[in-house]
């Protein structure tokens, strides 16, 4: 019997693990399956607020620029939209798979924009001692347009609507939270310099972020994927199509569903390496994160920041995108070179 805690492998079957005396029993087996649980949880909640950490870099300086010039609306819109694409693109980003990033991205950045608007419209219609609620509102129904794409690949109406649930209160409870403690550190450093407000604002998205997919996770984790662990079969079979997977697969190769089986650790002939894989794997996250960073970036840079200036203005503006765009992919490919050469030491 394999052991949960430190997959020692006891020969026969026996009562306590041979190298870490773990006992098998059924309330030590369970700890040992919330382990996994957790496992899940933290590395989406971690993704998500690295992501809105670097997301809320961007967005007061969008901000700002274009309340000079655009409406409430075109404000509230366009960094709802920012925000909503950088959160909505991690759990695509997380499994390294380019149609879920796409997909996330665009779906939590039409979330962000409705929720930006919404905002907008109720703004001067709240009394100011309710704008946190206002704010709540605004990032869960970005949060609920998020938590909706992970299920989606289901096509289960329970599971659609459980993912926009969760996002929905996740996000609102982020930015009910980061909100408050921003307004907390405003108040009491109000002379902060300008790295300090930087780093203030960068912490809300990570707030944001954290809660949102912690919230997400939890229901992908135990409604929306309620994987069973199969023992002796040699592939996984699909609860929707029942064609046959490989054990390592995540989606069915037919449909395209997610797969509700999970092979055992002993079958998958996994590397001894795990910790270096999980480095490799958030250097992967990271990799992706740059590339997403300068496109968003870029975009909002040429569609927004040219048509509002002239002249130099202009000339300095492309300049800007250039290096946003140089600087990304420079750290994309560094990101990658690193992760890659953890996986060719792993594989010798």
């Amino acid at each position: 019997m394999k052991c949960p805690s430190c997959h020692y492998d006891n020969i026969t079957p026996v009562n306590y693990c041979g190298r870490c005396r773990m006992s098998f029993t059924p309330l030590s087996l369970a700890v040992a399956r919330w382990k996994e649980h957790l496992y899940w949880i933290l590395r989406r909640a971690c993704a998500g607020s690295t992501s809105g950490f670097i997301a809320w870099f961007f967005i007061p300086v969008v901000s700002r620029i274009l309340s000079q010039t655009g409406s409430h609306f075109l404000i509230f819109g366009l960094t709802g939209f920012m925000g909503g694409a950088f959160l909505g693109a991690v759990d695509g980003m997380v499994e390294e798979s380019t149609p879920k990033t796409i997909r996330g991205a665009i779906v939590g950045g039409l979330g962000g924009l409705l929720g930006g608007m919404v905002f907008q419209v109720f703004r001067n219609l709240v009394d100011p001692q309710y704008i946190l609620w206002l704010i709540f509102l605004y990032w869960a129904i970005a949060g609920a347009f998020i938590g909706t794409v992970s299920a989606w690949w289901e096509q289960k109406r329970e599971k659609i609507l459980c993912g926009a649930v969760s996002g929905f209160f996740g996000g609102g409870i982020g930015a009910y939270i980061g909100s408050s403690f921003h307004a907390y550190l405003v108040q009491e450093i109000p002379t902060g310099t300008w790295l300090f407000q930087r780093f203030t604002e960068a912490l809300l998205g990570g707030i944001i972020g954290i809660a949102l997919w912690s919230a997400i996770a939890a229901a992908e984790r135990f409604f929306i994927f309620q994987r069973r662990t199969i023992d002796k079969q040699n592939h996984k079979t699909c609860d929707r199509c029942h064609a046959k997977n490989e054990l390592a697969s995540w989606y069915c190769t037919s449909c395209g569903s997610v797969l509700q089986e999970s092979a055992p650790p002993e079958k998958l002939n996994l590397s001894p390496f795990s910790t270096l894989q999980q480095v490799s794997a958030m250097l992967r996250f990271l990799s992706r994160l740059s590339a997403a960073t300068g496109f968003i970036a870029g975009f909002v840079s040429l569609f927004v920041f040219i048509p509002n200036y002239a002249g130099m203005e202009q000339l300095v503006t492309i300049i800007v995108i250039v290096v946003i765009a140089l600087l990304s992919y420079a750290l994309q490919i560094l990101f990658s070179s690193l992760s890659e050469t953890i996986k060719v030491y792993i594989s010798k």
